[in-house]
């Protein structure tokens, strides 16, 4: 089973209890996760935009400006803070530690 499918927003959830995995096993697993996807967006060349980036980009005229909402409860601001740590990456953004775990 690819590590992906286990923490696919739609049915992760369902595979992750279905396998009866502790707290700990589950914490490795996302840990590995995010190794995972930061490596391969290393290789795509994806760089996470520092604060004075963002601030420039929000300080732009745009023909299309969408308001874009979400629900707060949906975010997950633990998993990056226990990720960033021990792969330490240099401007992270102040909102660096939410990741939205739900669509």
């Amino acid at each position: 089973m690819q590590l992906y499918s286990l923490f696919y927003p739609v049915h992760g959830a369902q595979k992750l209890q279905q396998l009866n995995l502790s707290s700990d096993e589950i914490d490795v697993l996302e840990r590995n996760f995010l190794t995972y996807l930061f490596q391969e967006m290393e290789k795509s060349n994806f760089k996470i935009a520092t604060d004075e980036e963002i601030d420039v980009a929000l300080a732009g005229q745009y023909l299309l400006n969408l308001q874009i909402t979400f629900d707060e409860s949906k975010i997950d601001k633990t998993l990056l803070k226990r990720y960033f740590p021990e792969h330490p990456q240099d401007n992270l953004p102040d909102f660096a530690d939410k990741v939205v775990i739900s669509l």
